[in-house]
């Protein structure tokens, strides 16, 4: 390929051929050949984004896409906006009241799409149709993780939940087994060896601050300096389960907590979802880590950014590609059980559509708190996660 004028936005452009080139599994060339496939760089759209002025959804179609003064799509500035979700840019973006940025206000909400699409996975496929090429069919992987926010909190959260239904015994009993058995939370064994069953594994994310942060939330309830908790994250290390670190909700930087963990990791999740992804792109690439997994919504299943595979994001501040890969979040219990209030019958009914929809080119990735492993404050999840691996 080759582009077709001289634009000081071709870093941009090779960036967006890159991730095509990665998800069609084909090599692409960037030089001048009689029988090229040429490229309009839309150099309004970027200096827009680098002026940081508002590219609302008023700049795309009705297919939401934007499009050259030739009436064609604009496919290299359309994949660009999406993959770095530059629509959370924007000054009115809706923000929760964590200050995440949120569905309800999204692009994808303000287009009437009840999770978001596969935006950009349609327009590589309509792109490579258009030159000839074959559309990749390859089958589709998971990623399973586990978020430890809560250790000891059980018999205080799973203990209301049961006196709410008036189960007074078992709520007796489910404290006292707290105290004689050890708290039911500090379950990562029974977690372990449940996928282990299936011949899968996992990556455990832990938070290294604990307590309070005033107006925002709670980070841990544990120290991973403890004895007990160490003597696990060891065993699972030994089974072949990986660690990464949850960035927690204090102000310090992703930098300054992973030189608090107590082993080796090389991947990031933010807690509570919360970041602002320009300033995730920064942190990662401060800290050295070589994968986050933060990108999703928390009340809604689906590919935020409108892409279905692990990429490596787009740096706007230095204009080159990060030194990360970023995997997106697909799947959170919390999704089902918090925010949509779902049973476990029905959550289990979303999620196995949503794996049934994405069967090639994805990597579904599935989040699971070891919160959501005991049955009484999240009743029939533990059941919901064995029925997902066993699909």
């Amino acid at each position: 390929y080759s582009f077709k004028n001289d634009s000081p936005y071709t870093n941009e452009a090779k960036w967006v051929m890159n991730v095509l080139s990665s998800y069609a599994g084909i090599e692409l060339i960037n030089r001048q050949e009689e029988k090229n496939i040429t490229i309009e760089i839309n150099s309004v759209f970027f200096d827009k984004v680098y002026s940081k002025s508002a590219i609302s959804e008023a700049f795309l179609n009705d297919e939401m896409e934007i499009i050259l003064s030739d009436g064609s799509i604009d496919f290299i500035s359309t994949i660009f906006y999406f993959l770095n979700c530059l629509w959370e840019r924007e000054q009115n973006a809706t923000l929760d009241h964590w200050g995440r940025s949120d569905f309800s206000g999204s692009i994808w909400d303000k287009f009437q799409h009840k999770r978001p699409i596969k935006k950009v996975n349609q327009l590589f496929d309509s792109v490579l149709k258009e030159w000839g090429i074959p559309l990749p069919k390859k089958p589709s992987s998971v990623f399973l993780s586990h978020d430890i926010d809560v250790v000891y909190g059980a018999y205080l959260e799973d203990g209301m939940a049961l006196a709410k239904k008036g189960q007074y015994g078992k709520m007796l009993k489910q404290i006292k087994d707290h105290f004689m058995k050890g708290p039911q939370w500090f379950n990562f064994r029974t977690i372990a060896n449940l996928e282990l069953k299936y011949g899968l594994n996992s990556t455990f994310f832990w938070i290294p601050l604990k307590g309070k942060v005033e107006g925002v939330g709670k980070n841990a309830d544990y120290s991973l300096k403890n004895k007990s908790i160490s003597t696990e994250i060891n065993w699972l290390k030994n089974e072949g389960f990986s660690h990464g670190i949850h960035k927690s909700i204090a102000s310090s930087s992703l930098k300054e907590e992973v030189a608090l963990m107590q082993m080796d990791i090389l991947s990031n999740r933010y807690h509570y979802l919360k970041f602002n992804f320009d300033h995730l792109k920064k942190e990662m690439n401060d800290a050295g880590l070589l994968m986050d997994a933060s990108l999703g919504y928390a009340e809604v299943p689906g590919y935020r950014n409108g892409y279905s595979l692990p990429f490596i994001p787009f740096d706007l501040e230095n204009r080159t590609p990060c030194r990360f890969i970023e995997v997106p979040l697909t799947i959170m219990d919390g999704t089902f059980s918090k925010y949509q209030k779902s049973s476990g019958k029905e959550a289990f009914a979303q999620i196995s559509d949503f794996i049934d929809e994405n069967e090639q080119n994805c990597v579904i990735s599935i989040l699971w708190h070891n919160s959501h492993f005991t049955d009484f404050k999240y009743e029939g999840y533990p059941e919901v996660y064995e029925q997902v691996l066993k699909i």
